[in-house]
């Protein structure tokens, strides 16, 4: 025998109530909530591009290194190497290209770069503003409207040629693309 349950017609006018006071307040929570906007969060600026990428390019910033392509961004911090016969374009953030053979590895940062080992060819162009920094060891180079062939051996020591001169600093001394 088969018995037909009993419906409360008032369990089912209270549950439908229930269901749409809380359609209600949701519609009215999403409504509050929605109208409002949320500002993004502050991302670090970026410090480079890498514009050509040849051969075993990596980027490293608190971790592993990671093999890049071009059109890859690179924040402050981080470590840029390029492989045995690799190749690798920069454009730093202040319009500077930074050109970097196999074998040599540098570290952005948020004033210029540091060459921490290998060859580098530092193209700046004639701005306005500050001119291009980079950082050997405890030689600091700068320059505007010049190009320098920059070289830092393992074992620190360090070579600085000017082919197009501008005015460059180099440790302190001033000129114009000479070697000191």
């Amino acid at each position: 025998m088969v018995e037909s349950a009993s419906v409360n017609p008032r369990s089912w006018k209270a549950r439908g109530a229930i269901a749409a006071g809380l359609l209600v307040v949701a519609a009215v929570v999403v409504i509050a909530l929605g109208g409002r906007k949320i500002a993004p969060a502050r991302s670090e600026p970026l410090q480079a591009r890498v514009e050509l990428a040849a051969g075993e390019v990596t980027v490293a910033r608190g971790g592993a290194p990671v093999r890049v392509a071009s059109g890859a961004a690179v924040l402050a911090g981080a470590r840029v190497a390029a492989g045995k016969g690799a190749r690798a374009l920069l454009r730093l953030s202040d319009g500077s290209a930074l050109f970097l053979r196999g074998g040599t590895t540098i570290e952005l940062r948020a004033d210029g770069a540091a060459l921490v080992e290998g060859e580098a060819w530092l193209e700046v162009p004639a701005v306005e503003r500050k001119p291009g920094v980079l950082t050997l060891g405890e030689v600091t180079v700068s320059a505007a409207e010049s190009g320098l062939s920059i070289r830092r051996w393992r074992g620190g020591g360090q070579r600085v040629r000017g082919a197009r001169a501008g005015p460059c600093e180099r440790a302190g001394q001033q000129g114009r693309g000479a070697r000191r």
